[in-house]
């Protein structure tokens, strides 16, 4: 399929530790060619992909607002 078609991306969720202690769930979007992770939000859309460039079309994308999961544990230090 030519790149200058649109397509949809493929629709992923992953986890994260956000601030460096909550474990985060969220909705990330991948090209449908490379696989490479593309820089979407329900803000911000882009129109290609930045690594091979293929037409993407992410107005469809439900897009999820994010769950935290919990919290990271504190190390236990050895002194």
């Amino acid at each position: 399929m030519p790149k200058f078609i649109a397509r949809k991306p493929k629709i992923k969720h992953g986890t994260y530790n956000k601030y460096g202690f909550a474990i985060t769930l969220h909705q990330y979007c991948i090209c449908p060619r490379c696989n490479h992770i593309l820089n979407a939000g329900p803000d911000y859309q882009p129109d290609y992909c930045s690594k091979c460039g293929q037409h993407v079309n992410c107005s469809d994308v439900p897009w999820e607002e994010e769950v935290q999961l919990g919290y990271v544990r504190k190390e236990e230090r050895c002194e």
